[in-house]
Formats: C-alpha cells, structure tokens, sequence
C-alpha cells in the first residue's frame, strides 16, 4: 500500500520520518544508505509496516480539513 522511505539525517528529514515507525533513518553517507536500503529489501515485513504507518500519520495530520484547520487558526491568530 505504499513505499517506505529512507532518509538521511538532516534538519527537516528528521521531522518527517520517524526512525522505524513511518521510514527508516541512517547517517548521511554511502555506507549507511546501502546499509539502510538492504534493510528495507530484506525484510518485507518492515517495508510493508513502515508503509503503513507512514500513510496512517499522513492521513491523520495533512488531511484537508486538518491543514485547513491548521492554516485557519494561524489567519486567526495573525489577524486577532
């Protein structure tokens, strides 16, 4: 239902994937990149978990009417 990611350890990757939960995150070299896709393909089962939970964090924080919400309480704020 979905690909899992892979990310480096960088400002603003971090935010977005949780390490095991929603992707897998690895030290920002060729090493750790190889190391961290031969994880994903020798176990299915984490592939198909990370994907899961990925979509179920994206489905419950950026639906439409989430970020509308979001972005509505902001407008408020600034213009209050």
């Amino acid at each position: 239902s979905g690909t899992p990611c892979l990310g480096v350890e960088a400002p603003g990757i971090t935010k977005a994937i949780n390490h095991k939960k929603t992707g897998v995150l690895v030290k920002p070299s060729l090493a750790a990149i190889a190391n961290g896709l031969r994880e994903l393909f020798d176990n299915p089962e984490l592939r198909s978990d990370l994907s899961n939970e990925a979509r179920k964090y994206v489905e419950d924080n950026f639906s439409f009417d989430e970020c509308f919400s979001r972005e509505y309480r902001i407008a408020e704020q600034l213009l209050a």
